[in-house]
């Protein structure tokens, strides 16, 4: 994955700045037999995680679109997102800079697809973002 935006696209989430998300994620796959990642390329968001995004032994995956829907889901308290990408709609979190999240804007989000200890909806994989860039 680069690390460069296109130049009319900002960066609005970056795993590599959400240090938090990447400590509750470490502690729960350290510390729990039920929660957490299966460490298949190292420790989530330590460097040799990164280094296998890098050589592409954990490959990157990335949607393209615009954001067609903006929303709150469960109790109205989870903010997310669609995204058609011309063929279909996908659905995800929203993340970073909630001003930039509207109906229209260009989008694109980097992801690896990362297996779960333990699966709470019957898929064992799910997307890990790594950034989200939106049209300015």
């Amino acid at each position: 994955m680069t690390s460069s935006s296109p130049p009319d696209m900002v960066a609005v989430y970056e795993l590599r700045r959400d240090l938090r998300l990447i400590e509750m994620v470490q502690k729960a796959t350290l510390h729990r037999d039920d929660a957490g990642l299966v460490p298949e390329h190292g420790l989530f968001g330590s460097d040799e995680w990164w280094a296998a995004i890098a050589d592409g032994s954990l490959p990157t995956h990335t949607v393209r679109g615009r954001i067609s829907s903006v929303f709150m889901s469960g109790h109205n308290d989870f903010p997310e997102f669609e995204v058609d990408d011309g063929s279909a709609r996908t659905t995800w979190k929203r993340e970073g800079d909630d001003s930039f999240y509207q109906v229209g804007r260009a989008v694109q989000i980097d992801y690896v697809l990362t297996r779960f200890k333990r699966s709470f909806t019957g898929n064992m994989y799910g997307p890990s973002v790594l950034r989200i860039l939106i049209g300015s």
